[in-house]
């Protein structure tokens, strides 16, 4: 918080119409929200728990969602009684018999946390004509070991940066690049209509 008081981005960010997530219902901030996105040239930013109600179950499509920040590993808390006993399952089996099953206590507490990561990313990106940016905020995600469970289509244009201003430039370069892409896409369709108005099968 302390960078992003400093570089300016919390004035930036504050320019924006704010949602955060509330404990039991969220039904009215989500159409607030998905008001603000609609009419207001601003847009919004929505805070949200990562395995709370906003990150699972409910779908961002197209300008409800272009862009996600995960901030830190949302690793589930251990002295959850239910995960403890969990834990102690899955070592008792991989002792007694370790090529069986292979899966230990620590690899599953991780991948459950990647599980959430996933979820959470994929809310945004519904169809194959949809996009978002991606940032993952933590070094943690540039270990092999974490971003190896990350979702495959995801690590295909996977990035790791070493400042904030290198990943700031990403992000300008990725929407950039995807607003030349969209005027070439309704170029393209604008041709094809007239082509097909014209077509001898019409």
């Amino acid at each position: 918080m302390k960078y992003l008081k400093e570089n300016k981005y919390c004035a930036r960010m504050e320019k924006r119409n704010i949602f955060e997530e509330q404990p039991g219902s969220n039904d009215d901030l989500l159409e607030n929200y998905k008001k603000a996105i609609k009419v207001k040239k601003e847009g919004a930013l929505l805070f949200s728990v990562v395995g709370g109600k906003l990150s699972e179950g409910i779908n961002f499509s197209d300008e409800l969602g272009r862009g996600v920040v995960i901030v830190g590993l949302p690793y589930a808390n251990k002295t959850s009684t239910e995960l403890k006993e969990k834990m102690a399952y899955i070592d008792k089996l991989h002792s007694a018999n370790p090529v069986q099953y292979n899966l230990t206590a620590n690899i599953y507490y991780e991948s459950l946390c990647i599980k959430r990561v996933n979820q959470s990313i994929g809310r945004v990106v519904r169809h194959k004509d949809d996009y978002a940016c991606i940032v993952l905020l933590d070094h943690r995600y540039s270990s092999s070991r974490i971003n190896g469970k990350i979702s495959g289509w995801l690590m295909r244009s996977f990035k790791a940066e070493d400042t904030m201003q290198a990943a700031e430039q990403d992000v300008k370069a990725f929407f950039t690049n995807k607003r030349l892409s969209l005027i070439h896409i309704c170029r393209c369709r604008r041709y094809a209509v007239c082509r097909s108005r014209w077509s001898p099968y019409h």
